[in-house]
């Protein structure tokens, strides 16, 4: 969730952003998506971990990958 329920995505583009570095970190630390739902200012996943840490390695991954660029 945004930080006071600001957006996280603003427009098309950082939606596509943030698929794409979810999509990287999850392949990286070996965690399923299996459906999402990208609001305005949250994310929903349906995940299964690989591992025990799968799931606390890929989020702050995402987001150390996507925030940078959001704009």
């Amino acid at each position: 969730r945004g930080n006071n329920r600001q957006p996280v995505f603003l427009d098309t583009e950082d939606y596509l952003h943030y698929l794409d570095c979810l999509r990287m970190a999850a392949r990286e630390h070996e965690l399923a998506i299996h459906a999402y739902a990208l609001r305005p200012n949250h994310v929903h996943l349906v995940a299964t971990p690989k591992g025990p840490d799968s799931l606390s390695l890929t989020m702050p991954a995402v987001g150390s990958r996507h925030q940078p660029d959001f704009h």
